[in-house]
Order: structure tokens, then sequence, then C-alpha cells
């Protein structure tokens, strides 16, 4: 039977297996009566030091093929003062486990802390351990790599390379990867800043929760696992798309028709993305869909604020003409974001689903949808319920540019330019719509209980149509003028600097409050004020 790992106090230790005390240090070979590290290695099991030891010198790599825990009680540093190879300090083979508790880790001429020789077997665990580089790498190649209380300093390439990642509680700062995963990947109540990438999940999946990543140069979290994010912050990161989160990326040289492995699904919740920044698509998040994969895109109470991008200033949601994302959003804000083309906010193609109680306020695009630019290239319909657009600019559709969306309980209001840009539809059947192709020549945007008021222009349609630019479905308002929909009654809702009408105004009158169900527009004060 395999020995059992048990943790009593703060101390990992193996039951059954031989215990050693190295009282000979500082090199892992000194001579003399006691023991050394290099004959406490030959043994494994149990390792601690005397109180006379603070420093052990590495001079070569050790094979670690039986369970082995190291515990350095907070006070032991492992150097190396001699070239290792890239096998490192400790090479892990078969199925054995190393654990390293309480320990610092300075592998300053060695590829890496630990390598693995038998990836999907191996197991290390770091527990309240503290790497500092320059290294290569603190954990490479292994099946099962955990690390909870751990510190992870200046490592030039992977801190922790394995196919199962845990991270919990722990720290990586100015790491050229952080954490690369081809299993799944957990990572709860941790914080990663500086350095390439944060997290690089290959395939699988990655859960995170209660963490913090900041200051990334090539995107915080690249995946192509089903995703799940929650409670979390993603401040100043950079990418050439996805400032923040990259789903799905395309490395150079793939094509779109044939990716490989992709993520069907991702999640976030309780999150917010602030300053985050993509030369291409996506400030904060890039979901780009190809042949093989159109993900599920759920968002749940989440915050993107003063992110910038080409297209899609906070979100991005496109990258294949045939297929498209799924979104189900609520209780979203899209604030201050800027796209130097088109979508300010949120940018998409043929994105089919729903958000509720969506906030777009302050958002810019140069080209087309100040807060959200949809383009339909296949009949796929947007819903937007319950949602504000207010004080968002464009060069057309400064609110909202799309040909397939319907508006259900929406206020429209106080946006700069014209708010509300109707593209040409496809026609609903399986086609797409291509260039001078022959798609719908009416409008296929609707609305229902909803207002429009105080925009430099409400709405406007594409060349060629016929018919109202708006569909009215009922209990609508706009003001001033009538060029949504000569249906439509201009009344002026007198809104107040909350953006609701004024007690007993037409408006409210007019409206149907069976279709009112979300939330008071008062509880969005605070995004209206800033």
């Amino acid at each position: 039977m395999k020995p059992r790992i048990v943790l009593t106090g703060l101390v990992w230790a193996a039951i059954g297996c031989s215990q050693s005390v190295v009282t000979l240090c500082p090199l892992d070979t000194q001579a003399g009566a006691g023991v050394n590290f290099a004959a406490a290695m030959s043994k494994g099991g149990n390792i601690t030091f005397s109180p006379a030891c603070t420093t052990i010198h590495i001079t070569r790599t050790y094979a670690v093929s039986t369970r082995t825990a190291i515990a350095g009680g907070n006070r032991i540093t492992l150097d190396t003062t001699v070239p290792l190879g890239t096998n490192g300090m400790f090479s892990i083979t078969g199925t054995a486990e190393l654990i390293l508790q309480q320990i610092t880790l300075k592998p300053t001429t060695a590829f890496a802390v630990v390598t693995g020789q038998t990836a999907s077997l191996s197991r290390v665990t770091l527990y309240q351990t503290h790497v500092v580089g320059p290294a290569m790498s603190a954990v490479s190649a292994v099946g099962t790599t955990s690390s909870v209380g751990g510190t992870f300093v200046n490592i030039t390439g992977v801190a922790l390379n394995a196919d199962n990642v845990d991270f919990e509680n722990s720290e990586c700062d100015n790491c050229g990867v952080a954490i690369e995963s081809s299993g799944s990947a957990t990572i709860s109540a941790s914080t990663f800043s500086g350095g390439s990438s944060g997290v690089v999940c290959q395939k699988g999946s990655l859960n995170i929760t209660g963490s913090h990543f900041l200051n990334f140069k090539n995107g915080a979290v690249k995946t192509w696992c089903a995703t799940v994010i929650g409670n979390s912050d993603f401040q100043n990161n950079k990418s050439d798309a996805g400032g923040a989160i990259s789903v799905n990326a395309l490395p150079p040289g793939v094509n779109a028709a044939t990716p490989g492995p992709q993520s069907s699904s991702i999640s976030i919740s309780g999150s917010t993305f602030t300053g985050n920044s993509a030369t291409g698509a996506g400030g904060a998040v890039s979901v780009l869909v190809s042949a093989t994969a159109a993900p599920q895109v759920v968002l749940r109470h989440v915050v993107f604020d003063s992110n910038t991008a080409d297209h899609g200033g906070a979100l991005d949601l496109s990258g294949f003409v045939l297929r498209g994302a799924g979104l189900d959003a609520a209780a979203v804000v899209f604030s201050k974001n800027t796209a130097v083309h088109d979508g300010g906010g949120l940018h998409g193609t043929n994105v089919s689903g729903r958000i509720s109680r969506g906030i777009f306020v302050n958002n810019k695009a140069g080209g087309a949808g100040g807060g959200a630019g949809m383009v339909s290239l296949t009949p796929q319909q947007l819903t937007v319920a319950n949602s504000l657009f207010a004080g968002n600019s464009a060069a057309s559709g400064s609110a909202f540019s799309g040909a397939l969306a319907r508006f259900v309980n929406a206020t429209v209001a106080g946006n700069n330019g014209t708010a509300i840009s109707v593209l040409r539809a496809p026609l609903p059947r399986n086609i797409i719509l291509v260039p001078g192709g022959q798609g719908s020549v009416s409008s296929q945007v609707s609305m229902v209980n909803s207002l429009l008021s105080g925009n430099q222009t409400n709405c406007a349609g594409f060349a060629g149509m016929t018919g109202p630019v708006i569909v009215d479905g009922g209990h609508n308002s706009q003001f001033p003028g009538n060029a949504c929909n000569a249906s439509i009654p201009s009344i002026d809702p007198q809104l107040d600097s909350m953006l609701v009408p004024a007690p007993g105004n037409a408006v409210l009158v007019g409206g149907d409050n069976t279709v009112c169900a979300g939330p008071d527009r008062k509880s969005h004060t605070s995004e209206l004020q800033s």
C-alpha cells in the first residue's frame, strides 16, 4: 500500500516513510559526522533540518522516485551554485510525489526547481514555499502540481507547467507565464502581476475564483478550455486580442476552419475589468468563434470599465462568418470603454441570446456602435431587455448599431450622434449576407415598451430601406420627432438626472407595467453620475 499524506499542524508527513534530519550544511554533500542533504535524499521519505542549518547549496540534480517530503520550517533556503542542466534541482519520475513545505528555493543556475519524466503520473506539492528566480520554471512537465500559500518571483519561463494545476492563496510576480495547464486548472484567492501571461489553459477545464490579474503584457488569461471565472478582477492588462482574457485565440499560421482544441463555454460572474487594452479585438475579453466552436458566453454581475481596443472596446465576440457565439448576460455594466473602430462597449458577429439589466454608459467608437456594434451575416437575433444606453458616442449608432435585435423595456437617452443605426439583415433562411447580397429591405430591429429621448438623432436606417426604421411592438415613445417610426408617439418624457420620466408623464401612462420586470433604474445612480 502506498504511504498516506497527512497534514498535522504545519507539517506534511508521509506516514510510514523514513525520517531524516539534515545536520551537515551548507553544501548538499557536506562531509563530516552527521547527515547531509544528499544522504537524506537517497532515502526519500520525510526530510527536516537541524537548527544549525539555514542554507543548502544544491550541486546536482536529485532524482525523486518515491514519495519525498522536505520541510524547511520557514528558515531553510535551497539554492544552486553550479549549473545543473535542464533537469534542475529535482527530477521526479514514475508515480513519485515530491512535497516542498515552508522552503525558499533560489535556483539561480538551475533550469528549473522540479522537472517531470513521466508527466501524467507524477505529483509535486508546494506548501508555503517561495521560489525566487531567475529560473526557467518552478515546476515543469509533471502530472499534477499544487501550490498553497506560495510565491513565485522572477521566473523567466513558465512557473508551473503540468497536466493539472491547483493554485490556492498563492502569488506570482513577474513570471514569463505563471501557469500552463493541459488538463485542468483550479485557481483561488491568488494574485498574478507583471510578466507576459498569467494563465494558459490549453485544453480541459479552467476555474478561477477570488483572484487578481494585473499588468500583463500578453494577456492575463489565454484559454482553450471550458472556463469559469468568479469574483475576480483584471486591471491594466494588454494583448493583441483580449487584453485580460482571450478565448480560442488562433496560434500563428492556424486557419479558423481547423483550429484544434477549442473552448465551448466561458462563464464570468461577480468580476471587474478595468483599464485593459488590445491592439485588435476585445480590450477586456475576446471570444473567437471558429468552424468547430461557437462558445456560449455567460456574464453575471460583471463590470467593464475604461477598456480600449481596435474593435470591441470591452468585449468582442466574433471571428467566423458562418457561426456566432451565444450570449447570456445579466446585470452587466459597460462604462467608458473605447473602440478605435466598431463597438465601443460590445462588438460581435452573428451573436444570439440576450442582455438583461445591461448598462451602456459613456462608451465611444470611432466607427459604428458606441454602446454596442453588432454585425449579422446569419439570421441570429439578440434581445436587449431592461437596459439603459446613455451618454455613448460613435460615428453611427452611438447607442447601438446592428441588424437583428429586439429591445424590451429599454431606455436610450442622451447619446451623441444617431442613437440607433439599423443595418441590413440577412434573409430568414440559412444563408449568409455578403456585400451586395440579397438582404432584407425592411428593418429587423424592434422595440417594446421602450423610450428614446434627448439623443442627437434617435434613429437611422440603411440605404434602400423600405418601411420604418424601428418595428413598433407597442408602448414605445420617442422624442423629439418621429424618425424611428411614425406609429411611435413623440412624447417628451421629462427625464430627471437619473433618466427616470417625470411622475405622471404620458410615457409612464402609456407604458405596459407587465413588461417592466427589471429593477428600478434608480439603482444605477453611481453609473449615471460617473
